[in-house]
C-alpha cells in the first residue's frame, strides 16, 4: 500500500540525490526549545555568510505544533542515526543537543523536526544521505543556502524523511500518519515543500558575519 502525502505548500522540482535511515518504535513526543547558533554559507557555494538559531516555535511555516502526535520519538531515533552517519562519514558533528518538535499537516498528517547545531560540510552530507534510503533526490534548499533533499527509509517501519544542512545547521523531518511512519513517492515533493516552508520558520538569521 503506498500512502501519499497530502500536506499543503508548493512542489519543488527534484535534482540529484539524498535520504534518510530507519526508524524505532513510535511514542508520545515532547517538543523542546534548545537553540544554537553558527555561520552558514547563505547559498551552495555562496560567499555571504549568516549566523542561525534553531528553535520551535509555536508555529512554524504555517503548521501548528501537535499536542497528540505519538511519532517524536521514532523520528528523534531517526535523525539520531543520520546524524551518527554523518560524522562517521566525515559530513560534521553536532556541537549541542538537538531541538525537536512535532507539528500538524492537513488530513491528520505529522511532521517532526529534529534540528542540530554544529560544523557541517553539506556537499559530503549530501553523498552520505545518497546511500541511506530508497528514491533520493534533492530539492532547492531556499534563501539560507546548503542543501535539501528527501527519501523513503529502507529498513522497517518504512517512512519518509527530509534533510538541510548548512555549514553550522542540519534538520531532519520526518513524515507521519495516524498509524505511523509515511512513505513519500509522488508526493515527495510536497514533503519537500512542507520542509522548506518549514525551515524558514525554526532556522533564523540572527547576523550578517
Amino acid at each position: 500500500v503506498v500512502l501519499t502525502h497530502k500536506s499543503s505548500g508548493g512542489s519543488p522540482s527534484a535534482s540529484s540525490s539524498t535520504a534518510g535511515t530507519a526508524t524505532s518504535p513510535a511514542a508520545k513526543p515532547s517538543a523542546t526549545k534548545s537553540t544554537g547558533t553558527g555561520t552558514s554559507a547563505a547559498g551552495g557555494g555562496g560567499t555571504t555568510a549568516a549566523a542561525y538559531t534553531l528553535s520551535t516555535p509555536a508555529t512554524a511555516g504555517g503548521y501548528a505544533m501537535g499536542q497528540d502526535p505519538h511519532f517524536l520519538l521514532t523520528a528523534t531515533a531517526t535523525a539520531t542515526q543520520i546524524a551518527g552517519a554523518v560524522m562517521s562519514g566525515g559530513g560534521g558533528t553536532a556541537k549541542a543537543n538537538p531541538v525537536s518538535a512535532a507539528y500538524q499537516l492537513p488530513a491528520s498528517q505529522v511532521m517532526t523536526f529534529v534540528g542540530y547545531s554544529g560544523t557541517f560540510t553539506p556537499a559530503k552530507i549530501e553523498t552520505i544521505l545518497a546511500s541511506l534510503g530508497s528514491d533520493p533526490h534533492t530539492y532547492p534548499a531556499g534563501p539560507n543556502g546548503g542543501i535539501l533533499g528527501c527519501a523513503n527509509t529502507t529498513v522497517a517501519p518504512d517512512g519518509a524523511v527530509c534533510v538541510w544542512a548548512t555549514a553550522t545547521t542540519m534538520g531532519v523531518t520526518e513524515f507521519f500518519t495516524a498509524s505511523g511512519p509515511e512513505t513519500l513517492n509522488a508526493a515527495q515533493a510536497k514533503g519537500a515543500a512542507d520542509t522548506l516552508n518549514l525551515r524558514n520558520s525554526v532556522e533564523i538569521g540572527r547576523a550578517h558575519v
